[in-house]
């Protein structure tokens, strides 16, 4: 998604900015644990729910499937950490690499999560908050990495777990949050479809998510699960 490779090389530069010398990794459900510099075949796997390629339908199913990863040899977080340690992470993926972030809990060190399902010891957390989307700007999606750019481009010296940055913070949050509502116009099954159809007519080699996104951008509404189903069925018929 070149939405998010944007936003993830933003972050690599305030961090280099910041005083830090990045390394960046990212968490795959088809690959384990990876450089970002690695060549990768093709694939299709995800830990977030409501997708034709999402590999569990359970918290405790990914938690499986990513114990595989490090069982077969791949990396850990606890192993890549450096000193500093910057995560990014939705709520989805955190859940499923819940006992990598516990073992990077338990080892010294600066480590700074963003976005995550819940509290881990060890680890200084900056909770997704999508209020702040209309601040930083972005897609929903690439909110917890808008929101460690904006964290870097704030520290005053190369300490992620930095407490008076964590108050400047809160305190600009507090004024900049807004609550954002959507008012779209609701479709029944055979409207959807007409919209993929035609959609996929103008631009046949489009995906779900980009068409899920155009129409939600068109003014009108669609549950992500509803969506997807009929999606696979306009591809299929």
């Amino acid at each position: 998604m070149p939405g998010m490779r944007g936003a993830a090389e933003a972050v690599l530069r305030a961090a280099d900015s910041a005083g830090f010398e990045p390394r960046l990794f990212v968490a795959s459900a088809g690959l384990g644990l990876v450089a970002a510099s690695a060549v990768a075949p093709a694939y299709g796997a995800t830990f977030t729910a409501g997708h034709a390629d999402t590999v569990a339908n359970s918290g405790p199913a990914n938690r499986e499937w990513w114990t595989h990863f490090s069982a077969a040899g791949g990396e850990t977080l606890s192993g890549v950490a450096g000193d500093a340690t910057l995560l990014v992470l939705s709520e989805a993926y955190a859940s499923a690499l819940d006992v990598d972030l516990a073992e990077l809990g338990a080892t010294p060190g600066d480590h700074l999560l963003v976005g995550g399902s819940t509290e881990v010891p060890g680890l200084t957390r900056l909770r997704s908050d999508l209020g702040l989307r209309h601040a930083l700007g972005g897609t929903a999606v690439s909110l917890n990495l808008r929101m460690a750019e904006a964290w870097l481009l704030g520290l005053s010296e190369p300490k992620l777990t930095d407490e008076l940055r964590m108050e400047r913070w809160v305190k600009w949050a507090e004024g900049a949050r807004r609550t954002e509502r959507y008012d779209r116009e609701a479709m029944t099954d055979a409207l959807v479809l007409e919209f993929i159809h035609s959609l996929r007519t103008q631009q046949p080699a489009i995906s779900r998510t980009p068409a899920l996104r155009m129409l939600r951008d068109s003014g009108r509404a669609c549950e992500q699960r509803r969506f997807a189903g009929l999606f696979a069925q306009a591809v299929t018929a």
